[in-house]
């Protein structure tokens, strides 16, 4: 069964890119394939079967436990997703290859992070990983987006119980597990929590960082260059409030509010603002050249590609 895939803008995972402009209206097996083939030519992986892989995917779709009234069967993608992150390691294992970068976790600030780490490359995330590449900004499950050619899955109903949720509990879950060493954690400074308990990061991945395994976390604070007044700071009740809990679990807890190379990323997409209006005479102007000019390289070739 094939369902045709549209795109659109949003702020979330469904969210289309420049990279998938020309998959506007390709067949959804196609667009995963695509991708599939892509990421083995990009990291040389000669173990990975992408017709496989959509197959294992698509029969997940077609099974019963995604047919019932708004209730998923927890864990429904855990296998499929345990599978895809195994591919990635033992592809790594293969080239000798080690990751150096930190992991990142991030919560509410989605656009940044896919600018970050997905299009300039300079951090890692879920939506760097093996899987998370195949299906970022992907939805199975809005008939408005598929031409009104469904899979039988219950997607009638709120997004926390439909079958594209499932997915990425079971990517971030899984992401969260194999988490390691010092980690990173982008928050949102610009709302009134940047740490919530209720969202992914909160719910999911936060429970399942284990000391010694994971050394310390480092959050990132960023805020909207429209933010002047009603800012987060790293002494917000929220963010004492994750603190607390990874003391709980004897994991270190860092801060850092609008680290440089965030600022200028988003800097870069919005020169005008008047926080991007930076002096020549502050203390972080070498600092501010030093991050900033390869990432305008990055991102000059990068649109010149697309």
């Amino acid at each position: 069964m094939s369902v045709v895939l549209v795109l659109k803008k949003s702020t979330d995972r469904n969210q289309s890119t420049i990279s998938d402009k020309f998959l506007t209206l390709l067949n959804h097996c196609e667009i995963v394939q695509s991708r599939c083939t892509q990421w083995k030519v990009e990291h040389g992986a000669t173990n990975i079967s992408c017709s496989e892989i959509w197959n294992s995917f698509e029969s997940i779709l077609l099974s019963t436990h995604t047919k019932s009234a708004c209730i998923m069967k927890s864990g429904l993608f855990d296998d499929f997703v345990y599978q895809l992150f195994e591919l990635e390691q033992q592809q790594q294992q293969q080239r000798h290859h080690t990751i150096q970068t930190e992991q990142y976790f991030h919560s509410q600030v989605m656009n940044i992070i896919r600018g970050m780490c997905k299009r300039l490359g300079v951090c890692r995330s879920l939506e760097t990983t093996f899987p998370g590449y195949l299906f970022d900004e992907l939805n199975w499950c809005n008939g408005s987006l598929t031409g009104n050619t469904k899979y039988g899955t219950a997607c009638g109903c709120d997004y926390k119980s439909n079958v594209v949720h499932a997915f990425w509990q079971s990517a971030s879950a899984e992401y969260a597990r194999r988490a390691s060493g010092n980690i990173v954690v982008v928050l949102n400074g610009s709302i009134k929590a940047p740490f919530n308990e209720n969202k992914t990061f909160g719910k999911i991945e936060l429970p399942l960082l284990k000391h010694p395994r994971v050394q310390q976390l480092t959050v990132k604070l960023v805020h909207s260059l429209e933010d002047v007044n009603n800012r987060q700071t790293c002494e917000s009740w929220s963010l004492q409030e994750l603190a607390n809990k990874l003391n709980s679990v004897h994991i270190p807890f860092r801060c850092i509010d609008d680290p440089l190379e965030f600022r200028h990323y988003q800097c870069i997409e919005n020169p005008g603002k008047q926080l991007c209006q930076f002096s020549a005479s502050t203390r972080s102007n070498v600092e501010t050249l030093l991050i900033l000019f390869p990432l305008v390289i990055c991102l000059t070739f990068y649109t010149s590609m697309n």
